[in-house]
C-alpha cells in the first residue's frame, strides 16, 4: 500500500477536481487512489473504467487483470 500521507496528499489533490496520472502495477494502490483506469498492455489501450467495474467483469484482484490482459493477447 501507498505510504498514508503520500496517499491523503493524492486524494485531497483528485477531490479537489484534479487529474492524476497515476502508474502502477500494484493493483491495492489503483483500487485505493484511482475513481478510473486504463491499462495498457503492448502499448495498446485493452480497459477503460472503473476498478470496480474491471472486479465485477472478472472476479477477483490478480485475476482481473491477467484475464483482461490475457484477452488483449488472444485479440
Amino acid at each position: 500500500m501507498l505510504g498514508s500521507r503520500r496517499n491523503i496528499c493524492l486524494q485531497e489533490y483528485r477531490n479537489a477536481g484534479n487529474t492524476v496520472f497515476f502508474s502502477s502495477h500494484i493493483l491495492a494502490d489503483i483500487e485505493e487512489i484511482c475513481d478510473r483506469i486504463a491499462v495498457m498492455h503492448v502499448g495498446r489501450l485493452i480497459y477503460v473504467g472503473t476498478p470496480v467495474e474491471l472486479m465485477a467483469s472478472q472476479g477477483g484482484q490478480n485475476q482481473d487483470f491477467l484475464a483482461t490482459v490475457g484477452a488483449a493477447d488472444a485479440a
